[in-house]
């Protein structure tokens, strides 16, 4: 838990093969430093709310941004969504919805829970790993959090 105060992005996804390649490119390009992997809905919901291994962490942690899944086993990424944007220190933080979702209702509600981008998960790797690099370069280079 020694890094959980010098997080530059947080990463909820619990496809081991997805987040191994978030993971990969944002330190390959030397985008990220410091992610922070949580693996499903309860992990985030723990840490979100400074309990269970996270009860230590800094309750005003603040982040660049948030890669959050929407099909989470425990807590689902709408539930998750809903709690980011009531915790201190991450309420205005950037939410990128990644998912393999294209339901037009799944879309409309993270744009009204004030998630600031949805993204479908391309399915080839090449596709994939260049929409993390862009997502990289748009929201920790170019994007600025107050």
């Amino acid at each position: 838990m020694n890094g959980l105060n010098n997080v530059d992005l947080i990463v909820i996804e619990d496809n081991p093969y997805d987040s191994e390649i978030i993971l990969r490119v944002l330190r390959k390009t030397g985008l990220c430093n410091n992610p922070l992997l949580l693996s499903d809905g309860k992990e985030a919901m723990d840490f979100l709310n400074c309990t269970g291994n996270y009860n230590t962490r800094n309750p005003n942690l603040t982040a660049k941004a948030i890669i959050l899944d929407l099909n989470l086993p425990f807590v689902g990424g709408h539930e998750i969504l809903k709690q980011i944007r009531i915790t201190p220190g991450l309420q205005s933080c950037p939410v990128i919805i990644l998912s393999s979702s294209l339901l037009e209702a799944d879309i409309r509600k993270c744009y009204e829970m004030l998630a600031n981008s949805f993204i479908v998960k391309p399915l080839e790797y090449e596709k994939f790993s260049a929409s993390i690099e862009a997502i990289g370069n748009y929201w920790l280079k170019m994007n600025h959090v107050s």
